[in-house]
């Protein structure tokens, strides 16, 4: 596949350089340096009515090149945080040949509305030379949802089976604080172990009643959902060796001892890049 140069940079917005932080300017200055050694590398920029930067993508050509090979299935997750403006982290991974994690692409977010996430999918597909992959697994989230529809409308979407159940507690509330602990193993026992879909909705249907959860609006959610979460619906669909019912921590983990809680946005994209040369070197035996 060959990269357009020309198309290697987006700006969203009406960003000047001269109004962003020192921090920011400092970012940009990174990211032309790596353009320079990198030609295909890729980076957009999102910033807010006062020119501020908000958000940032950026991918390197190592990265394209692996979607190219390995677009079948693509994990998006925004649970990790770390620099220090408490920005999500918001990786595209996905699985190679050797069933080995590979980065495809990572921003920075300034929130997590339906908007930044379209910037963020466009600016991804577009970097993807327009490529939508197969199958994309993300949080259980309504603004991510409508932005999957809109921008990969040919993308089958499943949720994180992980990230569902993790949220559960504070979804839930008060309500979940007044639950005896035999609910969640009741509830974990069904939705894992489930053999055929008529199963596990008489098991929900009965678990909901006996604990009065009827009434739960994000339960409801869940239980509309449930096609595109709950393992027994999902017996056909190819997830290439990844799993919806796992945090992406081989993914996170590739950061850690790179980057913490103190580091610059210029700290993290420069962490970012020796984090993946020393997982190549890893992954040829070189180190």
């Amino acid at each position: 596949m060959g990269f357009s140069v020309k198309n290697s940079v987006s700006y969203i917005g009406r960003g000047r350089l001269s109004t962003f932080g020192i921090d920011a300017r400092a970012l940009l200055g990174f990211f032309r340096v790596m353009q320079t050694n990198d030609p295909a590398f890729y980076y957009a920029i999102q910033v807010d009515e006062d020119d501020r930067l908000s958000s940032v993508f950026w991918v390197e050509t190592r990265s394209r090149i692996a979607y190219n090979c390995f677009s079948d299935v693509v994990a998006f997750d925004t649970t990790y945080q770390v620099n220090q403006y408490k920005m999500p982290l918001a990786p595209f991974t996905g699985v190679n040949h050797h069933k080995q994690s590979v980065l495809f692409g990572c921003a920075l977010l300034a929130d997590e509305t339906e908007s930044t996430f379209i910037w963020l999918f466009t600016s991804w597909l577009e970097a993807m030379s327009g490529q939508q992959p197969g199958l994309i697994i993300t949080d259980y989230d309504s603004a991510i949802t409508r932005a999957v529809q809109r921008v990969f409308p040919l993308t089958k979407h499943r949720y994180c089976k992980w990230h569902i159940m993790s949220k559960m507690p504070k979804q839930m509330g008060q309500v979940y604080s007044a639950l005896p602990k035999a609910f969640q193993v009741e509830f974990d026992k069904f939705v894992n172990k489930s053999e055929t879909p008529e199963e596990f909705e008489s098991a929900w249907h009965l678990l909901l009643d006996k604990y009065n959860l009827s009434g739960n609006e994000w339960l409801q959610s869940l239980y509309i959902d449930r096609k595109l979460w709950v393992s027994t619906y999902l017996r056909e669909t190819f997830f290439a060796g990844m799993h919806a019912t796992q945090k992406s921590s081989s993914v996170n983990s590739v950061f850690d001892g790179y980057v913490n809680a103190r580091s610059t946005l210029q700290d993290f994209a420069e962490q970012y890049e020796k984090a993946l040369d020393d997982r190549c070197e890893r992954s040829q035996g070189r180190i």
